[in-house]
């Protein structure tokens, strides 16, 4: 409790640029607004404290007693914070990325990411963006360095941009000659791992399309296929240029019980995998009346279930550099 402080209410506001951050309105007897920036800043780590204060003598209510959330005035998210513009290059690439991922122009070295509303999802919406731009800031880093100055110390070029493409024969990895040599005369073709995951809003086709092609040319394994020859079972990986699985929906939004539907849907897209054509990882969409499901299927030999965790992750990254919205998966 803060001295001067009759009552206050936090809740998660809109803010500019369609996004939504924390907000609280406090009802003082004093101004007391950097004493309560203060006294939270010792309670609470960056990304759980309020983007914006707004003092109020008293909190309104209704005509029977209850907080009137629709009179409450709308938070300035600027605030008085004294900016000092970038300096360095990559402050300005930061403070553009900035600009996409929190929809805020005001902002300088001093800024703090969390501060001005900043939150996990939007952290994964700067990563994208400086990942499409070139640059890499691991999520980590947002978090243990948010004032922009500091952040940007943190920008490294982007790995991706230096790789070497990989693609021709490929020796096979203890683990997967195992596998091929234990299941001998066993159906290859159909061992795999499937996930299928709710999304939080209807996605887009052209953006997911998009997401699955930079998946697949950033990770090589993808693209791997599979011979049996005299000497044994070869490993090629198909050059990047080589059209990567396009993304198959199933449209049951309009249909009372699309269960048996869906169950038929998953095993065709289960067992469309081919060792020796490729490819050997299949995406799609179930979009139902209540909103689309993402379903991510991925053959044991190219994917266990740590680094399909880490394709997923991707995959949603990259979604988002499609558009630069708020996470969807």
């Amino acid at each position: 409790h803060l001295v001067g402080v009759d009552g206050n209410f936090r809740h998660v506001r809109g803010q500019a640029g369609n996004h939504a951050a924390l907000a609280d309105h406090l009802a003082v007897r004093v101004h007391v607004t950097e004493g309560a920036r203060a006294a939270v800043a010792e309670r609470l780590p960056d990304y759980m404290r309020p983007a914006a204060y707004c003092v109020l003598e008293r909190l309104p209510t209704t005509s029977n007693g209850k907080l009137d959330r629709a009179a409450l005035p709308a938070p300035d998210w600027a605030g008085s914070e004294v900016v000092t513009a970038p300096e360095t290059e990559r402050e300005r690439i930061l403070a553009r990325a900035w600009t996409a991922a929190l929809g805020l122009e005001r902002m300088g070295r001093e800024s703090n990411f969390f501060s001005l509303g900043g939150d996990s999802i939007k952290a994964l919406a700067l990563a994208a963006k400086l990942r499409a731009a070139g640059w890499e800031l691991g999520l980590r880093l947002v978090f243990a360095h948010p004032v922009l100055s500091e952040q940007a110390l943190q920008l490294r070029p982007a790995a991706a941009a230096k790789a070497r493409a990989v693609s021709g024969a490929v020796k096979l990895t203890p683990i997967q000659k195992w596998f091929l040599e234990s299941h001998a005369g066993a159906p290859l073709h159909h061992f795999n791992q499937a996930l299928f995951y709710r999304a939080a809003e209807r996605l887009d086709r052209a953006r997911l399309q998009q997401a699955v092609n930079a998946v697949w040319i950033r990770h090589a394994g993808l693209r791997a296929v599979f011979s049996l020859h005299a000497d044994g079972w070869r490993q090629i990986i198909q050059p990047a240029t080589t059209p990567a699985p396009e993304v198959q929906w199933l449209d049951v939004s309009a249909q009372a019980d699309a269960r048996s539907t869906i169950v038929t849907w998953l095993e065709t897209m289960q067992s469309g995998l081919n060792l020796g054509t490729g490819p050997l990882v299949r995406y799609g969409v179930v979009r139902e009346a209540e909103g689309d499901r993402v379903l991510c299927v991925t053959h044991h030999l190219v994917s266990d279930w740590v680094s399909h965790r880490i394709l997923v992750e991707d995959l949603e990254t990259a979604y988002l550099a499609a558009g630069w919205e708020a996470s969807t998966l």
